[in-house]
């Protein structure tokens, strides 16, 4: 028998999504919004990466770009999956406040959180590896101590991309929007487009709450891509940094915050 068990099954090494037809209209990558370690580099001496929260930019900028989703797709099902990281799930949760979404469902997926670049992060020795990473290259330059290179992070994505696919059958939708980070945003385009390496190393991350919407081609398997970095509407000066106090998680659970906190 081959993979096909003869011409028993004349459909069957079609892939389930292409049988049923339920391919989304639309993928929609979104960055979160600015974080305080994008104000203040230095948090993430004391704070985890994972539990770095959104500025009060960083909210603004989510509430907007949920605004900027809704005018896409309306009404229409849309599924959300954000990464575990408390900044896009605080960006998630702002993005939700911008329009009365058809949510179909929503999960997290700890395949596209941020790269990572080792535990509690040196501000001095992490510049220097960015240095350094300029020789070497960007896709494939891992960072010690635990880190991660744009490589292995091309590696989960993958995987992640596989159950993607599941993930349309058993949830329908017509919009899927992933919240996630730069670097995975890049990678997951490299992925899905077929792009290269050299594609990559040419490329840099996107701005936060930036969105890069693939769409389908009608009656068709492919998305083209369709409109990038659409939230530019922002006026507001940029977060002050003496505003963002260091702080240790202390080994607690995350916190995501629903709303913004109250203005200092």
């Amino acid at each position: 028998m081959g993979a096909c068990f003869g011409a028993l099954l004349p459909q069957s090494c079609a892939p389930l999504w292409e049988i049923r037809g339920v391919l989304p209209k639309r993928l929609i990558l979104i960055r979160h919004g600015e974080s305080e370690g994008n104000v203040n580099r230095q948090i993430y001496e004391t704070v985890p990466d994972n539990a770095v929260h959104l500025s009060k930019l960083g909210w603004d900028q989510g509430q907007r770009a949920g605004q900027v989703l809704f005018e896409i797709v309306g009404r229409e099902p849309v599924a959300f999956i954000a990464s575990p990281y408390v900044r896009a799930r605080e960006t998630l949760n702002a993005i939700k406040k911008g329009g009365d979404f058809n949510m179909q469902f929503w999960h997290e997926d700890p395949r596209i959180r941020e790269q990572d670049f080792g535990n509690f992060q040196d501000t001095a020795k992490l510049m220097s590896e960015f240095k350094e990473r300029k020789g070497f290259g960007r896709f494939y330059y891992r960072h010690p101590e635990g880190g991660e290179a744009p490589s292995d992070v091309y590696d989960r994505v993958s995987g992640f991309i596989d159950s993607l696919y599941r993930s349309f059958v058993d949830h329908p939708a017509d919009n899927y929007v992933i919240v996630t980070h730069g670097v995975t945003m890049r990678v997951f385009l490299m992925r899905w487009l077929k792009q290269s390496v050299d594609d990559f190393n040419n490329s840099e991350n996107p701005d936060n709450c930036d969105f890069v919407v693939l769409e389908r081609c009608l009656a068709g398997r492919k998305y083209k891509l369709k409109l990038a970095q659409v939230v530019k509407p922002l006026t507001d000066p940029p977060t002050v940094l003496s505003a963002m106090p260091l702080r240790s998680s202390g080994g607690q659970s995350r916190v995501i915050r629903d709303d913004p906190p109250p203005s200092q």
